[in-house]
């Protein structure tokens, strides 16, 4: 699996409640990889994949391509009144995908949490379910 994968899942199955696009920004290397809009609410989407959580349940979890810019671009939009997500998805279609605030993002960035506060702090989690992901993406 991988981030392309995910972005099929999240095209296929997130069209039918709203917009959702692919964006591939060269100029700003801190623009998210997902622009999307639902009945009432518009936003940001980073997308990520792991294979797997570390087995050690209390390290700390490592995003490969998950960079300072993108964090900063983030927390950027939603101290400017914007909705901004990271959505990462751990194992395949059928793992477990965490949606995190610009706040848990950074702290997962500077590898200060682990599985259990990630979870904790997330804003949802769950396996590949479309409906109650887009609903927290209005929230």
């Amino acid at each position: 699996m991988s981030e392309a994968n995910l972005w099929s899942d999240v095209r296929q199955f997130l069209s039918p409640f709203g917009f959702f696009h692919r964006v591939e920004n060269k100029v700003d290397l801190g623009t998210p990889d997902v622009a999307y809009a639902i009945p009432g609410a518009s936003g940001w989407l980073e997308l990520k994949h792991v294979d797997h959580w570390p087995f050690d349940a209390r390290s700390k979890i490592i995003i490969r391509g998950f960079t300072k810019d993108q964090v900063l671009w983030l927390e950027g939009w939603k101290n400017a009144g914007g909705r901004a997500n990271l959505l990462l998805r751990v194992g395949d279609r059928f793992g477990t995908h965490v949606l995190m605030t610009p706040v848990v993002a950074r702290a997962v960035y500077e590898r200060r949490y682990d599985r259990k506060e990630i979870l904790d702090r997330c804003n949802w989690s769950e396996g590949f379910i479309p409906g109650r992901l887009v609903k927290w993406l209005s929230r």
